[in-house]
């Protein structure tokens, strides 16, 4: 499988609707959020999906890791519940 790095801002699921039809062989990883993970995570040729969006830089800065943990549960949570 060969996977292609795709870094998308919105609307960039409907940028990878359009592309995808044409380059089946490419497998595409996005720029998600997590408004938009569920939307890419439906698609046959994304095996995955980028996660720096949890890790809020003001977040960070501020040393709120109850916060960043508690983003990235609810993210486990979503794909966990897709996966089945």
């Amino acid at each position: 499988m060969s996977i292609l790095c795709f870094q998308l801002f919105n609307p960039g699921w409907h940028k990878l609707k359009i592309t995808c039809s044409p380059i089946e062989v490419v497998t595409w990883v996005g720029g998600i959020n997590n408004t938009n993970m569920v939307d890419y995570l439906q698609e046959h040729n994304v095996p995955a999906v980028g996660g720096s969006w949890i890790v809020d830089k003001d977040l960070a800065a501020n040393n709120d890791w109850k916060a960043i943990r508690a983003r990235a549960a609810d993210v486990r949570a979503v794909v966990d519940s897709r996966n089945g």
